[in-house]
């Protein structure tokens, strides 16, 4: 009798324990699906939720950027303070972060852009276009909305249509659908300071450092920092170079507008000796790594 008993209570401690097993091993299933997060976003909520722009300026996640964008429109307290200490004390480190942020993390952008010139002594009209610009291959697509010249639109693409760019003509000979020339062809060059193939940010950065470093091997740097400032309705550290009057430099002041959130110069006057205005160049609406392809740059995608 004792032996059946004790058979039984064995039994009973047995289903006890497997039924408080399937208990506890439901119980921890029910939590973990409550409490879990996709391993797709998990890397991306982390990486957002730690991110610093001055420790990690500009980091860009692909596809999911959209968070990542989030925490760039809100530059860090630590980063806006090294932007201001370089424009006080290091205008050629800023200008190298900028140019190293704009080639890791930039591939395209849109904006709408707008120049004036002094050419041959003539203060040109205020002309304004829409440009679209891809790094690789070397992409630039402009057409013009305001004070268009010779030509109402362009498309170059170093290494391709024989290396020349594709523009349609103004005036009399509007009815062309377009003609090839080269970008540094007479025409180009008298109607502008700066050729099409020497436009964009990384281009315009490694000319200003090329300046920025002859003139400081001279003694010839001074520079100034100018506060923080809405330009273009987008926060700026603005800076100013000032030059003597020697041959080999373009300007004698120059102020530099750069983005806070992207670390790109989106507002550059130069002016001359006399004070007069040289150029000013404005990159409004910026929009970057809007995924532009190939197929944006091809002439009959823009009636060309």
């Amino acid at each position: 009798m004792k032996n059946k008993n004790y058979s039984t209570r064995s039994i009973w401690t047995v289903q006890i324990f497997i039924g408080t097993l399937v208990l506890v091993l439901l119980c921890l299933h029910l939590l973990a699906q409550d409490n879990s997060i996709p391993a797709s976003k998990e890397p991306l909520l982390a990486s957002a939720a730690g991110f610093s722009a001055f420790n990690h300026p500009d980091i860009i996640k692909y596809p999911d950027e959209e968070l990542i964008l989030s925490q760039r429109h809100q530059p860090t307290s630590s980063r806006i303070e090294r932007l201001e200490q370089l424009a006080r004390n290091d205008h050629i480190a800023l200008l190298k972060w900028s140019l190293e942020n704009y080639q890791k993390n930039i591939r395209d952008y849109t904006t709408s852009f707008s120049k004036q010139e002094r050419i041959n002594g003539k203060l040109k009209p205020i002309q304004e276009m829409s440009v679209c610009f891809k790094e690789q291959p070397f992409s630039l697509l402009m057409e013009w909305e305001k004070n268009a010249g010779v030509i109402d639109k362009l498309l170059y693409v170093e290494g391709s249509y024989d290396n020349q760019m594709i523009v349609h003509p103004t005036g009399i000979f509007s009815w062309v659908k377009s003609v090839k020339r080269q970008p540094d062809c007479k025409k180009a060059r008298e109607s502008n300071l700066r050729t099409c193939d020497q436009f964009g940010f990384a281009r315009n950065l490694k000319n200003l450092l090329r300046i920025y470093d002859r003139a400081q091997k001279k003694n010839d740097l001074r520079t100034n920092f100018l506060g923080i400032n809405e330009v273009l309705g987008r926060r700026c550290i603005t800076i100013e170079r000032i030059l003597p009057p020697r041959k080999n430099y373009p300007d004698a002041r120059m102020v530099i507008n750069l983005d806070v959130e992207n670390l790109l110069p989106i507002d550059l006057t130069s002016y001359d000796w006399q004070g007069n205005l040289i150029s000013r160049y404005t990159y409004g609406d910026l929009k970057v790594n809007t995924g532009l392809t190939d197929n944006n740059f091809l002439p009959q995608t823009n009636q060309l």
